[in-house]
């Protein structure tokens, strides 16, 4: 686990990978009646958030 926070373009990488998930859930559950829609939003929140850490890490933010 520890790669992933170490490496930025890794972290990165599975944050829009999640985000791409996410979408694609979120589509998917919208139409259909009764489905919830946390799920898919939580994973396109934690897709963002290892975006957001890849990028600090590129930039040497912390």
């Amino acid at each position: 686990m520890t790669e992933i926070i170490n490496s930025p373009w890794l972290a990165a990488g599975i944050g829009v990978l999640l985000c791409a998930a996410g979408v694609y859930h979120l589509h998917r559950n919208v139409y259909e009646e009764g489905r919830t829609l946390f799920a898919p939003t939580m994973t396109i929140i934690a897709g963002v958030v290892l975006i957001a850490i890849g990028s600090a890490k590129y930039f040497n933010l912390f």
